[in-house]
């Protein structure tokens, strides 16, 4: 027999956002043309800036990124910049309000992580919010899927990652959840259906 589903955690760039590093890579191309985009996808998406605290981006841009000739200011603009998926929010709430542990499970990094929090008032539909520095773990292991099943209380069998990434939810079906591959906005409600959530 198939688990009900009790909880339903999103990811933030790509499912609530737009995706983060492809736009703000666009936007700062516009005053830094000589950017590479695969240096920064690396920079964002070193394990050091997605485990570590406010203050690892500064060092990393000071050091070993130095070639990226950016400041973290101008990283965290773009990010205030990203288009917010209101209908996805609506969504959210609708699960909550129907009873369902709503979280997030996300790859930010603590300066993101702090914005969006304060930003958005994730608290007020979102819970738990795992957010990697926080934890220092990533979505590249299943521990970060482990941390939040012990959180909820539920079986993993009874917990549905969405992401705009197989590769995340492949690691989640590695933990025992379920997983949705994430297309678009207008598609996400229809998605959820077969899940019966909605």
């Amino acid at each position: 027999m198939t688990s009900k589903i009790e909880g339903i955690f999103f990811d933030v760039g790509g499912v609530l956002g737009a995706p983060a590093v492809s736009s703000i890579y666009q936007q700062l191309i516009t005053t830094h043309p000589s950017l590479s985009r695969e240096r920064f996808r690396a920079l964002l998406m070193d394990k050091r800036v997605l485990t570590g605290s406010i203050g690892t981006l500064d060092s990393l841009l000071a050091t070993e990124y130095d070639d990226l000739t950016l400041a973290t200011e101008e990283i965290l603009s773009g990010f205030r910049n990203l288009a917010v998926y209101r209908e996805n929010i609506a969504i959210a709430k609708a699960l909550r309000v129907r009873g369902y542990c709503v979280g997030i499970i996300s790859d930010q990094i603590a300066e993101t992580a702090q914005m969006l929090r304060q930003t958005l008032n994730l608290e007020n539909v979102f819970d738990p919010l795992l957010f990697s520095p926080e934890l220092h773990l990533t979505k590249s292991t299943r521990d970060i899927f482990d941390n939040a099943r012990h959180l909820t209380g539920y079986e993993a069998s009874q917990l549905l990652m969405i992401d705009d990434h197989q590769f995340v939810l492949d690691i989640a079906n590695e933990a025992g959840w379920k997983g949705l591959l994430y297309r678009y906005p207008s598609d996400l409600r229809e998605q959820l259906r077969p899940y019966g959530v909605l």
